[in-house]
């Protein structure tokens, strides 16, 4: 994406695309759904829909996102937790903002 908005001859242009439909009938229960499940899970021993472990992995996709472009290098998975929480650190202690007061 990044060549082609940099060749781009005006702003808000599309690149070219493919549209490939997918057969899915319905929406499903989305959130309330999950939570119905969770409820089960809690009361009857259902088993989950979306297990924690995989809501974390969802995390960690996220923060390695965010440390990749910090550091303007290639981060690899699973993510090196300890060197991610210093760069936060180091972000905090150089930022400019004042913490915010109770």
């Amino acid at each position: 994406m990044s060549p082609f908005s940099r060749a781009a001859k005006t702003g808000f242009v599309m690149p070219r695309n493919t549209e490939i439909p997918l057969p899915i009938s319905g929406h499903g229960e989305q959130h309330i759904g999950i939570l119905k499940n969770f409820t089960e899970a809690v009361l009857d021993d259902a088993p989950l829909i979306a297990p924690a472990e995989e809501g974390l992995y969802s995390v960690e996709l996220a923060n390695a996102m965010l440390y990749s472009t910090f550091t303007n290098q290639t981060i690899d998975l699973p993510l090196d937790a300890e060197a991610y929480e210093g760069n936060l650190n180091q972000l905090i202690a150089n930022s400019k903002r004042t913490p915010a007061t109770k």
